[in-house]
């Protein structure tokens, strides 16, 4: 990467005799127009969470007829508009507005001077390192900070001359076309599998099924309690953040998109051989029973060498690995129509919502033979490996973009 790097600035040839020192104020417009949403044309909005750190294009939005927005959401944006969230700025969100719409007061909507700057040159300055640190010096208040427009302003860099810019940008252009085609290629690797799982396993039904509502399984369906050997709560006892002599333990927290998360584990000693019991072995499925509303039935799959157990918050099922390919099993009940049967059991709560291990065992699955199951989770396993690679390509692509960034501004 750093060969790359040095090429790219290499074949810039900066020369940084005749730069002139300039404000942020000097090349950026604030926008302050105003939006009657009572007589309006405008149909989208951007919130804070449809951006994305360090991401200048927006993957997200909402739209004005399907949620009732506060007082807050005045300002107008065009397309081309720079959008930078101006409160906890340490999250770095820039994003370059692709059509018109509405946004809050507290999002500042920019406008490059163009007598002054290249128009493209504007976002990638403002992803720069210098640029950062200063609204994140200047911002204002501690538990939801902020930065004013006339401290931002007030941020002084190098700029180029006009001729310079226009290089400069298209080398940054160029860059970021190719993390978008990377992203376009990340799309499609996780749709994929989705389509194919679907298409192998059902088909469109005319009417109405009696498990799939609008598809209809091209294979029998067996309830999850005759596909088992084993389920399981997961243990009681106290946990501690020591990991000496103790055994990992897998929580709620632990389960993520079918994948386990073991960056933040806690551990039980586990003397007396009170989790002889409760070890989990690889192929074994765990259910995350009790969670928020919106989070429970979360499923994966263990697969990990070393030894773990499981909280109580958590279900082990065993499959009947003759019967049921437990890659099949989870990856069933995180796909939409599998969850969708899974939470069809969740009883409301407070805080918490509970799927109990009677009520799981009564999901229906589709259910081809093993063989069958074990080609098509191969095919799929194959996706997910690719996908992974075009996840760190992205990383790398975007680590390579900062750093020329920071090396030029």
């Amino acid at each position: 990467m750093e060969t790359l790097l040095e090429k790219a600035i290499d074949g810039l040839n900066l020369d940084r005799s005749d730069w002139q020192l300039v404000t942020f104020g000097d090349v950026a417009i604030q926008q302050k127009q105003k939006v009657d949403r009572e007589n309006t044309d405008l149909t989208r909005y951007v919130k804070g969470e449809h951006m994305y750190s360090e991401d200048l294009h927006l993957r997200k939005w909402g739209e004005l007829k399907d949620e009732y927005l506060g007082p807050a959401f005045i300002r107008k944006f065009e397309e081309g508009d720079i959008l930078y969230g101006s409160r906890r700025t340490y999250l770095r969100k820039v994003v370059i507005a692709p059509f018109e719409g509405i946004t809050s007061n507290t999002t500042f909507v920019i406008k490059a001077n163009e007598d002054k700057i290249d128009k493209r040159l504007l976002p990638f300055i403002m992803l720069s390192e210098g640029f950062s640190q200063h609204s994140i010096r200047n911002s204002k208040g501690s538990v939801n900070p902020y930065v004013n427009w006339k401290d931002l302003s007030g941020y002084e860099f190098l700029l180029p001359q006009m001729e310079q810019q226009d290089n400069i940008a298209s080398l940054m252009c160029s860059m970021d076309e190719l993390i978008q085609k990377e992203f376009h290629n990340k799309q499609e690797l996780e749709i994929a599998p989705q389509v194919i799982y679907r298409n192998e396993l059902f088909s469109d039904c005319e009417g109405v099924d009696e498990f799939f509502l609008n598809r209809t399984s091209k294979f029998e369906i067996r309830k999850l309690e005759e596909l088992i050997t084993e389920i399981q709560y997961g243990i009681s006892e106290s946990l501690s953040c020591e990991a000496s002599d103790s055994i990992p333990i897998l929580r709620m927290n632990n389960l993520q998109e079918g994948k386990l998360e073991l960056s933040d584990l806690k551990y039980c000693r586990g003397e007396n051989g009170e989790l002889d019991n409760f070890i989990l072995n690889k192929g074994d499925v765990l259910f995350n029973r009790t969670n928020s509303f919106e989070l429970v039935g979360k499923v994966s799959l263990f697969n990990e060498d070393g030894v773990y157990s499981f909280a109580s918050y958590l279900i082990r099922i065993k499959t009947d690995k003759t019967m049921l390919d437990p890659r099949f099993l989870n990856y069933y009940l995180n796909s939409a129509i599998g969850l969708a049967k899974v939470r069809k059991y969740r009883t409301p709560g407070v805080s918490q919502s509970n799927i109990n291990a009677q009520n799981l065992k009564r999901i229906p699955i589709p259910l081809p033979d093993i063989e069958f199951q074990r080609k098509l989770m191969d095919r799929i396993e194959l996706f997910q490996g690719s996908e992974g690679s075009n996840k760190l390509k992205i990383q790398l692509s975007i680590q390579l973009q900062k750093s020329i960034i920071n090396q030029v501004f």
